[in-house]
C-alpha cells in the first residue's frame, strides 16, 4: 500500500500539533517507510506500507540533504519559500480557490503552521541524521499545476556553487527522475509539467554566506501520483521507471 495522504509521514507525537488529532495507529507508523525513492530506495524495496511524500517536501529534502550531509551548509535553520498552482489546494469548491479570487493574485497561506513543515524536518533528519529547523512559507500562484521551492541555508566557509552542484550530481547523477542543472542554468517548473522529474539547482552567494537551493516538480506527478507509482515499482521489484513519463508537456 502506498498512502498519498499524510497519515504515515511523521512520528506519532507530531500529529496533535500539526494535524490536529492523536494518531490511532502508532503500530503501523513504526512499519511505514517514508517513500522518497532517491534517498530511501533500499528501505522501500519489499515494504508493505509506504508513506508517499508531500509535493513541497520532495524538492526541499532532495535539495538540502546532500549538502547538509557533506558539510557544505551549516546545520542551522532552513528558510523555505514555496509556490504552488491551484491544483495543490485540492478540489474543494472554496471561495479562495475560485478563478476570480486567484487570477492575478499571489498570496501566502497556512503560515507558520503548514503540515509540510515537520515533514521537511523529519525527511532531512532521516536522510542525514541531522535535525534542523525549517521555516516554511507557502504561496498560491495563478497557475493550474507545478511547485517551485527556494530554500536558503548558511554556507560553510569557502563553499562555492561548483561544490554545491557537484554534491547534488554525486547524489543523483544516476537517478532517472532528478535533473541537476549546471551552474548558471535556472529551474523552470514548466519543464517538469506532466512528468515525474525533479529539477534542482544550488547556488552559493558568498556575499551573504548563503546557499540558495531551488527545486521544481509537477505537484500532481512527482509530488503525488507519479511518485506513488515509483514507490510501488520499487516495493514490488519492477523497473523504477515503469509507466512514468520524463518528457514534459511543453509548452
Amino acid at each position: 500500500m502506498v498512502d498519498l495522504a499524510g497519515d504515515f509521514r511523521l512520528p506519532a507525537d507530531r500529529y496533535p500539533e500539526w494535524y490536529g488529532f492523536d494518531h490511532t495507529a502508532a503500530d503501523r507508523l513504526e512499519k511505514a517507510v517514508y517513500g522518497l525513492p532517491e534517498l530511501f530506495a533500499e528501505r522501500i524495496s519489499g515494504a508493505r506500507l509506504v508513506a508517499n511524500p508531500g509535493c513541497y517536501p520532495t524538492p526541499v529534502i532532495l535539495g538540502i540533504s546532500p549538502l547538509l550531509a557533506a558539510g557544505l551548509i551549516e546545520p542551522g535553520p532552513i528558510h523555505v519559500d514555496g509556490k504552488t498552482g491551484l491544483s495543490g489546494a485540492g478540489r474543494a469548491a472554496t471561495e479562495s480557490s475560485l478563478f476570480a479570487s486567484t487570477e492575478e493574485s499571489i498570496r501566502p497561506y497556512r503560515v507558520p503552521g503548514h503540515q509540510h513543515t515537520p515533514e521537511m524536518e523529519h525527511g532531512i533528519e532521516l536522510a542525514t541524521g541531522i535535525a534542523v529547523p525549517v521555516i516554511f512559507v507557502p504561496h498560491l500562484v495563478p497557475t493550474v499545476r507545478g511547485v517551485l521551492i527556494t530554500a536558503y541555508a548558511s554556507l560553510a566557509d569557502g563553499v562555492t556553487t561548483v561544490q554545491l552542484t557537484d554534491a547534488l550530481v554525486a547524489s543523483y547523477g544516476e537517478a532517472p527522475f532528478v535533473r541537476v542543472l549546471a551552474a548558471g542554468d535556472m529551474v523552470d517548473s514548466k519543464r517538469t509539467r506532466g512528468t515525474n522529474m525533479v529539477e534542482l539547482q544550488a547556488v552559493a552567494d558568498p556575499r551573504t554566506g548563503t546557499a540558495v537551493v531551488i527545486g521544481a516538480v509537477d505537484n500532481l506527478i512527482k509530488g503525488a501520483a507519479g511518485q506513488a507509482i515509483q514507490n510501488f515499482n520499487i516495493a514490488n521489484g519492477f523497473g523504477e521507471g515503469t509507466a512514468l513519463p520524463t518528457v514534459a508537456v511543453y509548452p
